[in-house]
């Protein structure tokens, strides 16, 4: 195990999706969803996750509404993930 190397949720790809798999926001299939990472799911350390396409990270996703405006972030580049600085998000996960 890495230390002091934060740990995501992951489960495996192949219960989830073929490969390559899809991209994207989904709300199909939620009961089985949370009862398949209940089973499979495990932590691992972020770089292993990131690297290894074995593993499906479950990541929460939170998506705000206000009538017909949705909430737009704007990442700074005080984040860890190099890949999201500088850009919009319309939630945040």
């Amino acid at each position: 195990m890495i230390a002091d190397t934060e740990h995501v949720l992951v489960i495996p790809r192949s219960s989830l999706m073929g490969d390559p798999g899809w991209r994207g926001v989904t709300t199909e299939g939620l009961e089985a969803f949370a009862g398949l990472v209940a089973r499979e799911g495990r932590f691992v350390p972020r770089p292993m996750a990131e690297h290894d396409r074995s593993m499906k990270q479950v990541i929460p996703y939170l998506v705000l509404m206000d009538g017909s405006r949705y909430f737009l972030m704007r990442r700074t580049r005080a984040g860890a993930d190099e890949r999201l600085h500088d850009r919009c998000s319309i939630g945040v996960g």
